[in-house]
């Protein structure tokens, strides 16, 4: 795993996204999505987080497209 650190450049490497982003992932569905009132939050404990991000609306697939780049300047 690419160990520099993190202000160091402007780019991610795939590693680290799929890391935090299955930790996010994790979260949502066990934490944020159980007793969250939020808009969101139903269809997070039907479906979980990655798919609600990709079924739910643009701004929602646009999260994911954010979270999931490499690019430290979207």
């Amino acid at each position: 795993m690419d160990k520099t650190s993190v202000y160091e450049n402007d780019h991610r490497s795939q590693e680290i996204i799929a890391l935090t982003y299955n930790e996010l992932c994790f979260l949502m569905d066990k934490y944020y999505g159980a007793p969250s009132r939020s808009e969101i939050a139903v269809s997070v404990r039907e479906k979980g987080f990655d798919r609600t991000l990709d079924e739910y609306s643009d701004n929602t697939r646009r999260a994911k497209e954010l979270i999931l780049s490499d690019s430290k300047k979207n």
